[in-house]
């Protein structure tokens, strides 16, 4: 549990390498410059509950190599990059890459300062797992939820408000292939990415926008 606010400049982030339950406890994690929470490798098991904040100048959540991360509740804001995902540079047959994201609530902002790049809710880079049972993501000039592959579901419950008034597509990860500003999903066959073609189900009220290999 959280018993005061925690800043860090991008270059020491919250790493988080076994099993841990953090209750935000009103409190605000906030890094100034780089992702601020990781949690990584095969024993990283984090689950986020309670009221509070955590605020990054890119990613507010990521999973690498294996992690399991739950999310329950917070306010999550993320100023020029998706706000939680999976990490995209995971190679093909690399046993390590899958993660496992849960989303049951929480509120979650994205927004976009990097020439030639759109903001992005949730993104889905390799063979990972990712369900949204819930959540309500506000999105400026971006997306709402990008599946380049694995398994990504989608719930009736989950809420999406997207813009697109000074971006209308743009870059989101390493990938340099334009995707389409104020979309609430979008499902990504034109990247390739090494965890194979993207299983989507939505079981919400949004449209998903598909973009194909040329």
């Amino acid at each position: 549990m959280l018993g005061a606010n925690i800043t860090t400049n991008g270059s020491a982030p919250i790493v988080i390498t076994g099993t841990v339950v953090l209750d935000l406890n009103g409190y605000t994690i906030t890094s100034t410059n780089d992702v601020a929470i990781r949690a990584y490798g095969a024993n990283a098991n984090l689950t986020i509950n309670g009221n509070g904040s955590v605020v990054a100048q890119e990613a507010c959540v990521m999973a690498f190599y294996g992690a399991v991360v739950t999310i329950n509740g917070g306010t999550y804001t993320s100023y020029d990059n998706f706000v939680v995902g999976t990490n995209g540079t995971v190679k093909e047959n690399d046993d390590q890459g899958h993660n496992t994201i849960t989303i049951n609530g929480g509120t979650f902002i994205g927004g976009i300062q990097t020439a030639g790049y759109i903001a992005c809710g949730v993104y889905v880079a390799n063979s990972d797992t990712v369900v949204l049972n819930g959540g309500t993501f506000n999105i400026t000039d971006g997306l709402g939820i990008l599946a380049r592959s694995g398994n990504t579901t989608v719930g009736e419950d989950v809420v999406i408000n997207v813009t697109n008034e000074n971006r209308t597509a743009g870059w989101i990860g390493d990938k340099k292939k334009n995707m389409p500003a104020g979309a609430a999903i979008v499902w990504d066959l034109a990247s390739a990415y090494p965890g194979g073609v993207p299983s989507l189900v939505n079981n919400s009220e949004y449209e998903v926008v598909t973009v194909n290999a040329q």
